[in-house]
């Protein structure tokens, strides 16, 4: 019996370091599948964001790239309520090395990041933070709607206002070039409202019913001041009017 003491030893030593690196591995498979589950504003999705990679870098590594940005890699998945299978899957970068001491943005924080269509048909995902021209950033439009004819879309808009449950305006501010544009979320499409004229401009002020309120502004490229002028956009119609531009700029209409 004693001769297999220090065999029985042996084995039990082996076991408890499988068992160790077992459950190491596993504890780093958690810290790499960190994810957090929210509920979407009326309930209709369960959103699952799940952290798949998260990449550092030094100032001397940022240099040699203009992808070495520290950033961390999520897939958002977007599953309806009492489903198992997501209706649609993005992947979204948290890219926040670009400051000294930055650390990552929460997940709780994406989510609330998100801007949602009144009765959830599609989400809006802000851009990731890498490096570009300066100008609007441009979102990502995520269909939840199966029966729409598109998957995913870009709009450039800021300041948006909700025309109905399904469509937005808003104005966007490039270099000499400031406009506004409604996205239709049924058919998918960015129209143009007002062009720019360089150096005139536009951009929104207000939306109330199917008349939208827009101001002529001079863009990044004016060489004189402009004195305030307004007109009044019939969406259904077309139709143009000049009229003397609000004190304040009023608040834009939030569809319910």
């Amino acid at each position: 019996m004693t001769g297999k003491t220090p065999i029985k030893i042996a084995r039990f030593l082996l076991l408890a370091l499988l068992l160790s690196f077992s459950l190491s591995a596993h504890e780093a498979d958690a810290e790499l599948m960190r994810q957090e589950k929210f509920r979407s504003p009326k309930g209709i999705f369960m959103v699952v964001i799940t952290e798949l990679s998260h990449k550092k870098y030094t100032k001397e590594e940022m240099l040699e790239g203009a992808l070495n940005v520290s950033n961390v890699l999520y897939r958002v998945d977007f599953i309806p309520s009492g489903a198992l299978e997501p209706l649609a899957t993005i992947n979204y970068t948290d890219v926040y090395g670009w400051d000294n001491g930055s650390a990552p943005a929460r997940m709780k924080d994406i989510f609330q990041s998100f801007t949602w269509s009144p009765y959830e048909d599609y989400v809006i995902v802000p851009e990731e933070g890498w490096a570009g021209a300066p100008g609007t950033s441009t979102s990502r439009l995520v269909s939840l709607n199966p029966e729409f004819p598109w998957t995913e879309k870009k709009a450039a808009l800021e300041n948006i206002a909700w025309i109905n449950d399904l469509s937005f305006m808003g104005d966007y501010h490039n270099d000499c070039d400031y406009g506004v544009a409604w996205f239709d979320g049924k058919d998918g499409r960015l129209i143009s409202i007002k062009e720019s004229e360089s150096p005139l401009g536009y951009e929104l002020v207000s939306v109330k019913g199917n008349i939208a309120t827009i101001r002529m502004v001079l863009d990044n490229c004016r060489m004189q001041d402009l004195p305030p002028r307004c007109l009044i956009h019939d969406l259904s119609t077309g139709r143009e009017e000049h009229v003397a531009c609000p004190r304040a700029k009023p608040k834009k209409q939030d569809f319910p």
